[in-house]
């Protein structure tokens, strides 16, 4: 797995904690979250396209 994956799916992680906190603490509104879960989701989509293509340039050995 990449660095940029494995950072990615833990700034994930940490997004649903912090999301969840902030909603039970009334810091933030569910469209709050959900216009900063845009730009986590970015990460998260680019992390992926790197990923995929490190996989077509390295042929899986079997």
């Amino acid at each position: 797995m990449s660095p940029e994956t494995i950072l990615a799916l833990v700034q994930l992680g940490r997004f649903a904690i912090d999301a969840i906190e902030a909603l039970h603490s009334g810091e933030k509104t569910e469209e709050e979250i959900a216009a900063e879960w845009q730009a986590v989701r970015l990460r998260l989509d680019s992390a992926n396209a790197l990923w995929e293509e490190a996989a077509l340039e390295t042929p899986a050995e079997i």
